[in-house]
């Protein structure tokens, strides 16, 4: 939402003739106006920059604390600002606050000129930063009255975000102390002014300033000319003022959402005018730029309505001011004819007709440049734009007050055996609640993909609270033009279930004639759950719904819809769960599958894959990634729970289908899947798209990015896709649901970017088969190498390693790759004469490690060193300093520690802390790689043999050598790094060489290598790192090579030895790399490879050096 204002010239100024203030001034009445200057950087003041503020002003009435020039927010979080201010009495005419961004004036100046002025006299105010001379200055009149003295002004600075103010202050960013007086001749500069510029400033116009003056100002206001509200800066730097406050305002509010081909009355601007007096509107000019084609638009019409509510299905009942056909150049004026009736809220709505033949993608855009009234020019203070990407369609099928009914929610769509569209919904008459309210189910049809529809049909009427019904969902039977819908009645989930009587009941109907008419309601509550139920095991449920929006037909005739289950009577959200009820009869008889959600699960819905497994997607009350569960077997067992952690939702029904399968002679597998995507709030649905049947989800676009929530999706004979889903439309502000209807081409979801090929006739490449397997976890720092085959003759294999979908652009399989990090491989596999394959999808994974996040200032661990290690070596954490850290350091790709684990190094963890006071030290390596560090101790507190904890300076009264430790912790050590701390040792067991990751944890008495629920506050620390193994190559064959040991490391080879030995490498090939006799310990730079080492007869060790 934007303001607009229009200003009658002599209301807001008045004509003066002082010397430097000849013609117009601002005149403000000290109640509700200013000017609004939008922040930017020209009125910060940094460390290093001088500045002057410049003003004339005339009191018109003493009152406390008005504000004359404001770039401050006092009581806001920003504290650093300046000032004008005063007008309080005759004695109190001008001070100035500048506080420091500790909210202090330890280093800036605050203080009254103590000169007098009266009222309705004008007064030359000043306020100076000079850099060279090192101090602030007031001037009055001319005169320096007031400077801040011994002060050391260099520290201080002015950087915050508020805008700038004239005649107004800013209170926790509320406008506030309004001056009630005039100014004229406002300036800033960049550079101190002298007591003579100061004079120079005082007496002439902006013409007349000298050039040094003129390349200082980095805004200047004279008042003599403005457009509508828009004060111009006239020293050309483009710091245009706003005025606030003036006869009237208008509040614009552009509507961004899609539109339809063929949608008449499209709002694209709204706005509210509240006038002080009657108006006479006479034209208005409207800018179009950014519309694709102009053409797209038949007619542009303006109307008027004495509510914030317009439906463009009741435009009869509206007032039409005027309506034009626009011009081909985008800029439109045209006459209006009406009125506004003073004191009295009236609102504007600017609307297009869109063209039946529009093209789906293009943008509709417009502007209100100004609007004539009264023999004025209404002109905008910020651009309002609005724009409107056209669909095929977008159709309003129900708002709040349809049909006397209070809301609507609820939607449900299917496409019926004959092409037509059915819809369900609620029509909840007296709120937005869900049952026990009085609540009807309606089915609507369309014929014509959604252009028209019917008029509703109501299939259980509800008779008043708690004998309601609602929730539906629908799905076509096996039947010839057969639909099903399934809905609840009676009692609301949580009600209390004293009875068989009262509980919450489940009821189908049934069309066979695609919905055209419907049979009465038949009640299946007791196939599903309650004390009559057959199976004992249900007889205890006490309510249970249908996940209302599309149920599933399965290839072999199975209806299927989730159940929402309270199997208990906690009432509690996250004791629901879920079950799959289904039917193979058409839905005369129902089935319940086995629990896929014990706990904390809720609506839900179900698609079958290719190999008839059943997948169902399940919202995440707790709100985040959404759940999804399978099964092989028809819901007798269930995969452990998982979530798709890049489909996030706050706690929402949404849709999924397939949208094509490789099954129907399609090219590929295409899922589609609808939730509001945002992490805490029902905004923003959007459309997902999975090529891999829902494994991943690697495509999403927004459907409506404004308040929305429940939707349901189906693919309409066309191949276009259709959504149903619930808006804030008609009424935004008041967050109550509309129902739209939503139709586009799968061109446009995914951007022209994937081509759909139907190839009923022709086979299916196989499947890529990717090695290793999915989930496989990469030694940190390494990653290996993947391989891609295909069992199909001479099938091209095109892969990706970026999360991307591939296609015939993507890279070309013709060997293995090596893969380093979090990657994500997806392959695709295309032969002569055959369909595409399905896509596989491999993730490749770093070891992931639970820690806490946080920052602290005082205290750190700053180094890591492990005293026994092959090479000396120690790994930086951190400086010491007060500087903010966090307490999670992740130094895994780091240089490593090297050791040599044969069951007899001994390694001292030398740990270097910083203010560490009160905790202790924790040491875990992860020696199996699996992302997790075991904690097993023995009775005597000491690690077990296979404990991933290693060493800890103390848990429970001992270290993990078992001898009793003092629970005092360490002492500050704030020298230089800090304190060393060597803790107790530990053997390395025989480790395969490789990299493992090791952690130091500071925490105090927890060995949970997570951090117990103190350690933010405590500010202890964790810092992970790896340590390579190395295996020594042990040479005993002859006298000469006793006691001669051989390492690999990067980019060389160290050969170990206290006896003259001739050492000569050889490369794979048996080239002589390098030959040298030693007689002690050596190292040998050479690049990465596979070596052979000659030690001397006939003694060769193979060594790889990597």
């Amino acid at each position: 939402m934007k303001k607009i204002l229009l200003l009658f010239f002599v209301s807001c100024f008045v004509v003066i003739g002082a010397m430097a203030q000849s013609g117009n001034a601002l005149v403000l009445n000290g109640v509700d106006q200013y000017m609004r200057i939008a922040d930017h950087s020209d009125f910060d003041i940094s460390t290093s920059e001088s500045f002057t503020a410049t003003a004339w002003i005339k009191v018109g009435a003493w009152n406390s604390s008005q504000r004359f020039i404001c770039k401050r927010n006092m009581g806001g979080a920003e504290l650093s600002g300046y000032e004008l201010w005063g007008a309080q009495s005759s004695s109190q005419v001008f001070a100035n606050n500048a506080p420091n961004a500790s909210g202090n004036h330890n280093n800036s100046l605050s203080a009254w000129t103590g000169i007098s002025g009266s009222l309705n006299t004008w007064i030359h105010i000043a306020f100076v930063v000079d850099r060279n001379t090192g101090k602030m200055y007031l001037y009055q009149d001319g005169t320096a009255a007031q400077n801040s003295g011994t002060k050391d002004i260099s520290p201080w600075y002015v950087d915050n975000s508020v805008a700038v103010l004239l005649g107004a202050g800013w209170n926790n960013s509320v406008p506030n102390w309004f001056f009630n007086g005039s100014m004229d001749n406002v300036r800033f500069y960049k550079i101190a002014l002298s007591s003579s510029e100061i004079a120079t400033d005082k007496n002439n116009e902006y013409a007349n300033l000298t050039a040094s003056m003129k390349d200082g100002l980095v805004a200047a206001y004279d008042f003599e000319t403005i457009n509508g509200n828009i004060v111009p800066d006239i020293s050309g730097n483009n710091h245009n003022g706003t005025l606030v406050g003036y006869n009237f305002e208008f509040d614009i509010t552009a509507d961004n959402n899609y539109t339809g081909r063929g949608n008449k009355d499209e709002v694209l601007l709204s706005a509210k005018l509240l006038s002080p007096s009657d108006l006479n509107f006479s034209s208005i000019s409207i800018d179009m730029t950014g519309t694709t084609n102009i053409s797209d638009v038949e007619k542009i019409k303006v109307y008027q309505t004495s509510t914030s509510a317009f439906d463009s299905r009741k435009v009869e009942s509206y007032t039409k001011l005027g309506e034009i056909v626009p011009d081909p150049s985008g800029q439109t004026t045209f006459s209006v004819t009406g009125s506004a009736t003073g004191g009295n809220a009236t609102y504007l709505w600017l609307t297009y007709d869109i063209a039946s033949d529009a093209k789906e993608g293009n943008v509709v855009a417009a502007k209100l440049s100004s609007i004539s009234a009264g023999g004025s020019t209404l002109q905008t203070v910020d651009e309002v734009i609005a724009t409107r990407e056209i669909l095929l369609a977008r159709k309003l099928l129900y708002a709040p007050g349809d049909h006397g009914s209070k809301n609507y929610r609820i939607p449900a769509i299917v496409t019926a055996k004959d092409g037509s569209l059915v819809v369900g919904t609620d029509k909840r008459k007296n709120n937005q609640g869900d049952l026990p309210e009085d609540i009807d189910v309606l089915i609507n049809r369309s014929t014509n993909n959604g252009v028209d529809w019917s008029e509703p049909i109501t299939i259980a009427q509800g008779t008043g609270r708690g004998a309601g019904f609602g929730d539906v969902g629908l799905v076509r039977t096996a039947e010839e033009n057969g639909l099903l819908a399934i809905y609840v009645g009676g009692d609301g989930f949580f009600e209390p279930q004293s009875s068989n009587s009262k509980k919450q009941r489940i009821y189908v109907s049934k069309s066979s004639d695609n919905g055209v008419s419907w049979g009465s309601k038949v009640e299946i509550t007791d196939q599903l759950y309650g004390p009559t139920c057959s199976v004992a095991s249900r007889q205890g449920w006490q309510a249970a719904f249908v996940s209302s929006g599309a149920g599933l037909l399965t290839r072999d005739g199975t209806i299927c819809f989730v159940g929402v289950v309270r199997e208990s009577n906690s009432t509690d959200v996250g004791s629901i769960s879920n079950y799959v009820f289904y039917s193979e009869d058409n839905g005369t008889t129902w089935e319940v599958s086995s629990c896929c959600m014990t706990s904390g699960g809720n609506e839900a819905k179900i698609v079958e894959l290719n190999d008839g497994r059943w997948l169902v997607s399940i919202r995440n009350q707790n709100k985040g990634p959404r759940y999804y569960t399978i099964s092989d077997n028809r819901g007798q067992t269930w995969t452990p729970v998982a979530q798709w952690e890049n489909m996030i939702e706050p706690g929402c029904n949404g849709d999924i289908v397939n949208y094509t399968t490789t099954l129907d002679g399609y090219d590929r597998n295409r899922m589609l899947h609808t939730i509001p995507y945002h992490s805490t709030n029902r905004i923003n649905v959007s459309m997902f798209l999975s090529y891999d049947e829902g494994s991943t989800w690697s495509y999403k676009k927004t459907l409506c990015a404004t308040g929305s929530a429940y939707s349901s999706i189906c693919v309409l004979p066309d191949n276009t896709i259709g959504v149903y889903l619930e808006e804030n439309g008609i009424d935004p502000a008041n967050g109550e649901y509309s129902t739209y209807f939503l139709n586009f081409s799968f061109n446009w979801l995914t951007d022209g970017e994937d081509e759909i090929f139907y190839e009923p006739t022709k086979p299916q490449c196989a499947r890529p088969v990717i090695s290793p397997a999915d989930g496989t976890i990469f030694p940190i720092d390494e990653g290996g190498m993947v391989s891609i085959s295909c069992s199909t003759p001479n099938a091209t294999i095109y892969y990706t390693t970026d999360g991307t979908v591939p296609d015939v652009n993507s890279s070309v399989y013709t060997a293995p790759f090596h893969v380093i990090g979090n990657v994500e491989v997806r392959a695709l596999a295309i032969a002569e004469g055959f369909r595409y394959s399905d896509m596989v999808t491999a993730s490749y994974t770093y070891p992931t490690y639970c820690h806490q996040d946080g920052t602290a200032t005082d205290r750190r661990i700053t180094r890591v060193n492990f005293s026994g290690a092959l090479e000396s070596h120690s790994l930086l954490v951190a400086s010491a300093d007060a500087t903010p850290r966090p307490i999670f350091f992740d130094l895994r790709t780091e240089p490593s520690l090297k050791v040599t684990a044969n069951n007899t190094t001994q390694i001292t963890p030398i740990i270097t802390c910083y203010n560490m006071y009160w905790t202790h030290l924790y040491v875990y390596i992860d020696y199996n790689n699996d992302g997790v560090f075991s904690t097993e101790l023995n009775t005597d507190g000491t690690p077990t043999s296979n404990s991933e904890l290693v060493s800890y300076t103390y848990y429970n009264g001992v270290n993990s050598h078992g001898s009793t430790s003092s629970n005092s912790g360490m002492s500050a050590g704030t020298n230089g790094l800090g304190l060393d701390v060597s803790m107790p040792s530990f053997t390395l067991p025989a480790l395969p060489r490789g990299k493992y990751v090791a952690r130091v944890k500071a925490d105090w008495n927890s060995i949970d290598p997570c951090g117990d629920s103190e350690i933010i506050k405590n500010r202890g620390s964790f810092v992970d790192f790896t340590i390579e193994s190395i295996y020594p190559v042990n040479v005993e064959t002859s006298q000469i090579c006793e006691n001669v040991r051989v390492f690999g490391f990067e980019k060389k080879i160290r050969v170990e030895t206290s006896l003259p030995t001739d050492v000569r490498i050889f490369d794979t090939n048996g080239r002589l790399i390098c030959s040298k006799t030693i007689s002690q310990s050596s190292d040998f730079s050479i690049d990465n490879g596979v070596y052979m080492v000659h030690l001397g007869h006939d003694n060769y060790q193979k060594v790889i050096v990597k």
